[in-house]
Protein backbone atom coordinates (compact mmCIF):
# COMPACT_ATOMS: atom_id res chain seq x y z
CA UNK A 1 0.00 0.00 0.00
CA UNK A 2 1.65 3.30 -0.87
CA UNK A 3 -0.48 6.62 0.99
CA UNK A 4 -0.18 10.11 -1.41
CA UNK A 5 -0.56 12.93 0.46
CA UNK A 6 -1.95 16.76 -1.19
CA UNK A 7 -1.11 19.95 0.18
CA UNK A 8 -4.94 20.58 -0.68
CA UNK A 9 -7.89 18.59 -0.93
CA UNK A 10 -8.18 16.98 -4.74
CA UNK A 11 -11.58 15.93 -4.73
CA UNK A 12 -11.90 14.04 -7.72
CA UNK A 13 -8.78 14.44 -9.49
CA UNK A 14 -7.36 12.83 -6.36
CA UNK A 15 -8.23 9.99 -8.30
CA UNK A 16 -6.48 10.53 -11.19
CA UNK A 17 -3.43 11.53 -9.41
CA UNK A 18 -3.76 7.95 -7.99
CA UNK A 19 -4.44 6.43 -10.91
CA UNK A 20 -0.79 7.42 -12.35
CA UNK A 21 0.97 5.69 -9.47
CA UNK A 22 -0.51 2.32 -9.68
CA UNK A 23 1.64 -0.10 -10.89
CA UNK A 24 -0.45 -2.76 -10.84
CA UNK A 25 -3.00 -3.93 -14.00
CA UNK A 26 -6.23 -3.05 -12.03
CA UNK A 27 -7.58 -0.18 -9.25
CA UNK A 28 -10.63 0.04 -7.90
CA UNK A 29 -11.62 2.80 -5.24
CA UNK A 30 -13.77 2.52 -1.97
CA UNK A 31 -15.44 5.94 -0.86
CA UNK A 32 -17.31 6.27 2.37
CA UNK A 33 -20.45 5.53 0.63
CA UNK A 34 -19.41 2.21 -0.22
CA UNK A 35 -18.99 -1.59 0.86
CA UNK A 36 -17.46 -4.43 -0.81
CA UNK A 37 -18.67 -7.93 -0.54
CA UNK A 38 -16.38 -10.57 -0.10
CA UNK A 39 -15.47 -11.35 -3.83
CA UNK A 40 -16.82 -8.68 -5.28
CA UNK A 41 -13.83 -7.64 -6.89
CA UNK A 42 -12.73 -11.05 -8.41
CA UNK A 43 -15.86 -11.67 -10.02
CA UNK A 44 -15.70 -8.03 -10.91
CA UNK A 45 -12.22 -8.75 -13.10
CA UNK A 46 -13.27 -12.49 -14.14
CA UNK A 47 -16.36 -10.54 -15.51
CA UNK A 48 -14.82 -8.07 -17.43
CA UNK A 49 -11.97 -10.47 -18.79
CA UNK A 50 -14.95 -12.31 -21.17
CA UNK A 51 -14.76 -9.08 -22.86
CA UNK A 52 -12.25 -8.60 -25.17
CA UNK A 53 -10.37 -5.22 -24.61
CA UNK A 54 -12.53 -3.82 -21.33
CA UNK A 55 -9.54 -4.55 -19.16
CA UNK A 56 -5.82 -3.26 -19.90
CA UNK A 57 -2.90 -5.19 -20.42
CA UNK A 58 -0.93 -5.85 -17.09
CA UNK A 59 2.11 -4.68 -18.38
CA UNK A 60 0.39 -1.44 -19.20
CA UNK A 61 2.44 1.41 -18.50
CA UNK A 62 1.53 4.18 -16.20
CA UNK A 63 3.51 7.78 -15.60
CA UNK A 64 3.94 8.74 -12.18
CA UNK A 65 1.86 11.98 -11.41
CA UNK A 66 3.70 14.92 -10.24
CA UNK A 67 3.36 17.63 -7.66
CA UNK A 68 2.16 14.96 -4.89
CA UNK A 69 3.90 13.56 -1.45
CA UNK A 70 4.77 10.03 -1.99
CA UNK A 71 5.20 8.55 1.51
Amino acid sequence: MELIAADDSLGAVGRNVAIERVRTPYVSFCDDDTRWQAGALTRAVASSRKIPGSLPSPDAASSPATGVKIH
